[in-house]
């Protein structure tokens, strides 16, 4: 890795607008890592390290965010509102924001934040936060403040990644941050909920239903329906759902096969219906969706 340097961040400044007219400025230090369309496909990576400083007043919101992203407090302090649950992090706690996800981040009690987002990806990122008992979990305890930031201040030198070993070394630092973060969550959730996970993610490309998986749990979809809500805050159908779309995303930006076998890919036997579904998840065509990532 000789030929990387302490990597370069891009400066940014983004502007934020709420219904009433009030809007928020935040300027970002960038740092992309998986952004970069040279990299190998690989199972699990860093999309990006955003470093923000918030001051009194400043916010910003995701609506249906596309990445699965760790809020890191660094100083100061951070409130983040999702389906109307209001949390309050600090240095020591992190929130995840997971993909689909509707968020608001504003300044804390403090009156400031100085904080890092870490998005992840990849095709075991799914099966990893389901394992970690990370999937059901939006605020935690971090184990280690200080272990996480070494992790990161690595990650970054991956901004400026150049050869297949670069990537897959990021890779490997991707997956023990991710165990760095999980390392203070010890419950563990229902088995049936476990279960159900598992049977959605090996099915992706089929067309399961409800009745269907709780009949393999033998328990009423009441019960399945009861797990899910508790704990994901969202049905069995819904979840599945955002999995498929979630497969069609990766699938759609980094390959190029044409919509038809990528409806096919995740279960779909009718295009068209697909179609309309991923316009309804994600607010825009495959195709448009597509273009945009490339």
């Amino acid at each position: 890795m000789k030929h990387i340097s302490d990597g370069i961040p891009k400066i940014r400044a983004t502007t934020f607008s709420k219904d009433d007219g009030n809007t928020s400025r935040v300027y970002n230090r960038l740092y992309e890592i998986g952004l970069n369309k040279s990299f190998p496909p690989l199972p699990l990576y860093t999309v990006f390290l955003l470093y923000s400083n918030f001051k009194k007043d400043t916010w910003y919101s995701h609506i249906n965010y596309e990445n699965c992203a760790v809020e890191i407090p660094l100083e100061g302090n951070l409130r983040l509102i999702q389906a109307e649950r209001s949390v309050i992090i600090s240095p020591g706690s992190a929130y995840i924001i997971h993909k689909g996800s509707d968020c608001i981040l504003e300044t804390g009690p403090a009156g400031f934040c100085r904080k890092v987002s870490v998005a992840f990806d990849g095709e075991l990122l799914l099966p990893l936060l389901i394992k970690l008992h990370l999937i059901e979990k939006t605020d935690f305890q971090l184990n280690s403040l200080s272990e996480c930031k070494k992790l990161i201040e690595k990650l970054k030198l991956f901004s400026e990644c150049a050869s297949a070993s670069d990537f897959f070394e990021m890779s490997a630092l991707t997956y023990r941050l991710i165990l760095e973060l999980a390392g203070e969550i010890t419950e563990s959730q229902p088995e049936n909920l476990t279960r159900a996970l598992s049977i959605m993610n090996q099915n992706i490309a089929n067309a399961l239903t409800v009745k269907g998986i709780a009949a393999e749990l033998k328990i009423s979809q009441m019960t399945l329906n009861r797990l899910f809500l508790t704990h994901l805050n969202k049905s069995p159908k819904q979840y599945f759902l955002e999995q498929k779309i979630r497969k069609a995303c990766a699938l759609l930006k980094n390959t190029s096969l044409p919509v038809k076998a990528i409806a096919e890919q995740i279960g779909y036997k009718d295009s068209a219906q697909f179609i309309r579904e991923f316009r309804k998840t994600m607010d825009r065509t495959p195709g448009k969706y597509r273009t945009e990532k490339q």
